[in-house]
């Protein structure tokens, strides 16, 4: 060990040597480089990947011919930062050809975050070629048109669409989908208007929806989660909810268009969870004198960025045996609580008030944690008859 420490040393005296030779001279300045990762796209030029042919070719080999008998693997690609995942999962070209030779294909997932199909014949050979698909996953895509033929996915449980910043219209043989469970368009800001028989889909439980229609279209009554973002321009939704009937959970976020929900809520009568964020034109308290219909089996409520927000209204009430949660944020014009929320609630959970303009001193006599004069917290609180 002494010998290779000695040279060691000998070779670090050498490279002294060359700094003198070439009159090189340290340097203290702080050169740090911060460089930030590109912007990725969901689509890739075979030619500007270099270096990933070998690994390709492996993938396919793996989903041709797996080990344990199956007729489809998954394979995940993983590794550390910058080594190029993302790009060999975007060259599909030849994964896309082998998965065809598999006849009993069941889900089509997107695993790479932010990464979808790009090109129409991949969205073309999906829908034509796997006709036993339960889940098929194109979130993240760029494909402007859904093919007519989606229609003849009769085994189609889930379908997610999700985040596709191109598609304008969905073609109603969508609406043939009679197995169709989950549909996701969350993120679809360009789509124009939802399909007019979207309320044949009898199986539908649960939709996420982004649309620039200012009233939503009659959905089917099978509905139990229903979760509209960013749809600007919607102004009612009386006509979807008039038929959902049995929805248990609905959330509401920046649909700055819509101004009452009111007239909805006697529809919701076994509505559990309501989330309600940014809608600035939004009015929870008006016209509310008739409650007898209003839902009366909340157990969790959210109020987030609502500015008409006044006073907790008076429906909530109906609920005051079943709501566990309560969540209230940035609502600065929300000035007080009402006797009966403070004493008559039976089990309330959870309160988490932040960004409000008062603390109202009931609430502050009752171990109801208070920090900063914004924030009031309590888990497993109980408020019966206090």
């Amino acid at each position: 060990m002494a010998h290779k420490v000695k040279d060691i040393r000998a070779r670090l005296d050498e490279v002294a040597a060359d700094r003198f030779k070439f009159h090189l001279s340290p340097r203290s300045d702080d050169r740090n480089v911060v460089r930030g990762r590109e912007m990725s796209y969901s689509f890739v030029q075979a030619s500007d990947v270099i270096g990933r042919g070998q690994d390709k070719d492996k993938i396919v080999e793996y989903l041709m011919d797996p080990s344990d008998g199956q007729s489809i693997s998954v394979v995940p690609v993983v590794g550390i930062g910058g080594l190029g995942k993302t790009a060999l999962a975007k060259l599909n070209d030849n994964v896309l050809k082998c998965l065809q030779k598999s006849k009993s294909l069941r889900t089509i997932l997107s695993v790479v975050e932010g990464v979808g199909p790009s090109t129409k014949s991949f969205v073309d050979s999906c829908v034509s070629k796997f006709r036993y698909l339960r889940v098929l996953d194109l979130s993240d895509s760029s494909f402007e048109v859904l093919p007519s033929s989606i229609g003849t996915m009769k085994h189609l449980r889930l379908l997610d669409l999700s985040s596709n910043c191109r598609i304008h219209k969905l073609p109603n043989s969508i609406c043939k989908l009679q197995n169709l469970e989950v549909l996701d368009l969350s993120g679809c800001e360009k789509l124009e208007e939802l399909p007019k028989d979207i309320r044949y889909l009898i199986k539908l439980r649960i939709f996420f929806v982004t649309t620039k229609q200012k009233f939503l279209s009659g959905c089917p009554n099978s509905l139990r989660i229903l979760a509209l973002s960013n749809c600007g321009n919607l102004e009612s939704l009386v006509e979807t909810m008039q038929v959902c009937t049995s929805l248990r959970v609905l959330g509401i976020d920046n649909c700055g268009g819509l101004i009452s929900l009111l007239p909805i809520l006697k529809f919701l009568t076994t509505l559990e969870t309501l989330v309600i964020e940014n809608c600035e034109k939004l009015d929870l308290i008006e016209m509310e004198d008739n409650q007898d219909d209003f839902p009366t089996s909340l157990r969790a409520l959210g109020f987030t960025g609502l500015p008409q927000l006044v006073a907790m209204p008076d429906w909530i009430k109906r609920s005051a045996i079943s709501l566990q949660i309560l969540v209230i944020d940035s609502c600065p014009n929300l000035t007080a609580f009402p006797e009966w929320l403070i004493h008559n609630v039976i089990m309330l959970m959870i309160i988490l008030i932040v960004e409000i303009s008062f603390i109202d001193p009931n609430l502050e006599d009752n171990n109801v944690t208070i920090s900063n004069g914004a924030i009031v917290e309590t888990r497993n609180f109980r408020l019966s008859n206090l």
